[in-house]
């Protein structure tokens, strides 16, 4: 195994808490002298059970293990990639912190669609605080009113039609699914016509929604 001569990145990031096990993916990327390219590849599910499944001692076991597991040295490592949660960054009891003492030189790579997203956050709260209308509720708020309703959705292109327009999908955001706001945004001005007509003409008048129509 090529992990076990040369160096390598290791990516992990955990599944959602819905089932019995929580899944952290291990991933690597290696340089392969046989293509002469840095390749990505699959290396274990790491898969963690119990009331400790997402912690960081019990995920960075696991991913030892599978390191372990295929003879691999921790001395090959160069970096880790994962998201900036604490349990994956945090400078004391993280999974970072434990790798870093199996190997000092190990860089931490956390994900810049994260901090572009925290960005993004406070500025929409810098923009709730000057002109009182938050742009994040609205997204939420249009995104469940249609979620679910072939009804709704069924007026509002209606009026895509009236409005000579292309009807298309309401987007839902979820703020933990980071870059989704700018697309979420995107559609409702693509929408902006047909949604202002549809709620200054339903009969299920909404306060939430008053935003939207006096922009």
């Amino acid at each position: 195994m090529k992990m076990r001569t040369n160096p390598f990145t290791l990516i992990t990031d955990g599944s959602n808490d819905t089932g019995r096990e929580k899944m952290n993916p291990l991933t690597v990327r290696v340089y392969d002298s046989y293509t002469s390219k840095v390749v990505h590849r699959f290396l274990d599910m790491c898969p963690t059970s119990g009331p400790s499944c997402g912690t960081a001692e019990v995920i960075y076991q696991k991913m030892d293990e599978a390191l372990q597991k295929n003879a691999i040295p921790w001395r090959n490592c160069v970096s880790l990639s994962v998201d900036n949660a604490p349990v994956n960054t945090g400078a004391r009891n993280s999974i970072a912190s434990r790798i870093l003492k199996e190997h000092g030189s190990i860089y931490i790579h956390g994900c810049p669609c994260h901090i572009i997203h925290n960005t993004a956050k406070q500025a929409g709260l810098g923009f709730l605080e000057v002109c009182g209308f938050d742009p994040e509720d609205l997204t939420v708020d249009v995104g469940y009113w249609f979620k679910g309703s072939t009804n709704r959705k069924g007026y509002l292109t209606e009026f895509c039609e009236l409005h000579g327009s292309e009807y298309l999908e309401i987007l839902m955001h979820v703020s933990i699914r980071w870059l989704s706001l700018e697309r979420c945004l995107t559609r409702i001005l693509q929408q902006y016509e047909p949604l202002a007509s549809y709620f200054k003409s339903s009969n299920e008048k909404q306060p939430r929604f008053r935003r939207l129509l006096m922009m």
